[in-house]
């Protein structure tokens, strides 16, 4: 076996984040590249090329012996690329497809169930007014953000008819204006038209704060002149 290979592919593997479990789309791609650029992820569809007769190991030809030195080259690169606990579990498998078809038939599944969930999860998102309207649009955003990690994409076109109709209940004068908006807005837009109207409103409150503490200062005046003048 080439050690400059195996050498080569440590270093490769070494420069991966090592899957915990979590985001194995990624991690599968990922691995999948270094496979391929190695020349050795034909091993993961390809059966071991048997000859007629049962054969040592010394009777072995070319084509079985380089098979077997990719097998065990990709396994050690999947492997190597997991945390001690994945290890653990995996590294029984005798053959990289074996290997590879575990890992599938454990997480393909888990990130079906992911994905599910955090397209409910966006869906059922509620806006309220006593929270702030930045920090739950940046929350619905950071959703649709995961879910597209998950692989499961939302249209730009659905997050920005999504955002407009969950906008709380104080908002449903603007939420009127926009949906009646001829021009149509990216979400980019929207999250900055959302943010103008924002500091807009706090604007509006501090001016009405300051107007009624103003009133309250002279009702104030005027009682204390008032006890000042009828002790």
């Amino acid at each position: 076996m080439d050690s400059a290979i195996v050498k080569t592919q440590v270093q490769n593997v070494e420069r991966l984040e090592q899957f915990n479990g979590l985001n194995y789309k990624h991690w599968s791609l990922k691995i999948f590249y270094q496979l391929t650029i190695a020349k050795v992820a034909y091993v993961l569809s390809t059966a071991y090329p048997h000859n007629q007769s049962g054969e040592s190991i010394s009777e072995l030809n070319n084509g079985q012996k380089k098979w077997l030195e990719d097998d065990y080259i990709c396994q050690f690169t999947i492997l190597q690329a997991m945390t001690n606990s994945l290890f653990n579990v995996f590294h029984k498998h005798s053959t990289a497809y074996e290997l590879w078809a575990a890992i599938q038939r454990r997480y393909v599944n888990e990130d079906a169930g992911n994905k599910s969930f955090l397209v409910n999860k966006y869906v059922e998102f509620k806006m309220v007014d006593s929270k702030p309207i930045i920090d739950q649009v940046n929350e619905l955003n950071d959703i649709a953000t995961e879910c597209a990690d998950a692989g499961e994409s939302i249209s730009e076109t659905f997050q920005v008819s999504t955002l407009i109709g969950k906008l709380p209940s104080s908002w449903k004068d603007y939420q009127k204006r926009l949906k009646h908006e001829r021009k149509y807005l990216n979400l980019d837009k929207l999250v900055q038209h959302i943010q103008i109207e924002n500091k807009a409103r706090n604007r509006e409150i501090f001016v009405d704060q300051g107007k009624k503490d103003k009133v309250l200062n002279v009702d104030q005046q005027i009682n204390h002149q008032q006890i000042f003048l009828n002790p």
